[in-house]
């Protein structure tokens, strides 16, 4: 008598882990790989949009570039409306207030070559910082391990926002499901240090611009790039520790991004309680 064929596992199944698999992958893997490859036997691997080796000039595309600048064009339009004293203006108008007394008192106009001039800025820094960090990425693959090549590559937010939705499907409590999505913020300590390190070797790169031109002083360059060192170093802080709240009100690539401009500003105020900022690289600061 001929034996029963073998069952057929439906195709929306997920295939089981071997553990045998596993074990002889373990065995014929380097040591560094060993961690990757025991999380990948015991869970399916994340999507791939979260370990993605960009190119080199990935910020220079067209929709990267975009969203680059429209930051940018946000920033600028913040920072000369606190240095025209439009938002202190704009808030005694809510609160009702008169503004009688203030008129003619010397306002500052609102200066549009300003504002152009700090959007291109914004945008260079930004960019740099993006190039800079995917040189990283690629110089870095051929001496790191595997684990930490991965955590240099990881897209943080994305990788937050997935696991957020496969522990919600899995347990269906949105509370373990944000706290899990948070876990995975707080262990990504190395994008917020690399994100803050680029920043900030961005920004003294176009400083040097500007020094080179003649319009920043030595001695102002100098101040900046300390001033600047404190600004990144806090803003790295701010963000990390905003988007480990995150997943507990929305957890979405874009609540991630808003929180890190709010961490932005927020770095700018402290920054400005220790000292100012020259204004050749347009980010003047009103003591």
């Amino acid at each position: 008598m001929s034996a029963p064929p073998p069952r057929r596992r439906a195709s929306w199944l997920p295939a089981r882990p071997s553990l045998l698999g596993a074990a002889l992958r373990l065995a014929e893997a380097p040591p560094s790989a060993a961690p990757l490859i025991l999380w990948s036997a015991a869970e399916p691997p994340p999507p791939p949009a979260v370990y993605v080796a960009k190119p080199l000039l990935d910020a220079y595309r067209p929709a990267n570039a975009t969203l680059s600048l429209a930051l940018a064009g946000v920033n600028a339009l913040v920072t000369e409306a606190q240095r025209t004293d439009k938002l202190e203006a704009l808030v005694r108008y809510v609160e009702g207030e008169d503004d009688d007394e203030d008129e003619g008192g010397g306002e500052e106009a609102w200066d549009w070559p300003l504002v152009a001039f700090n959007t291109s800025a914004a945008f260079a820094r930004d960019t740099i910082a993006q190039t800079l960090l995917r040189t990283i990425e690629k110089g870095a693959k051929a001496y790191l391990p595997t684990t930490t090549y991965h955590e240099i590559l990881k897209n943080m937010p994305k990788l937050s926002s997935h696991v957020y939705q496969k522990q919600c499907k899995e347990c269906g409590s949105k509370w373990r499901a944000s706290a899990a999505a948070s876990a995975i913020v707080l262990r990504s300590a190395t994008f917020y240090c690399l994100r803050a390190v680029t920043s900030w070797v961005a920004d003294v790169f176009v400083d040097a611009i500007q020094l080179c031109r003649g319009k920043l002083t030595e001695r102002n360059f100098k101040s900046n790039a300390f001033l600047k060192a404190y600004k990144y170093s806090l803003s790295g802080v701010f963000c990390f520790s905003l988007g480990t709240m995150v997943p507990f009100l929305y957890t979405h690539p874009w609540m991630f991004l808003f929180s890190d401009l709010v961490a932005g500003f927020v770095a700018d105020t402290f920054v400005g309680y220790v000292g100012v900022i020259d204004a050749a690289d347009g980010r003047t600061k009103k003591k």
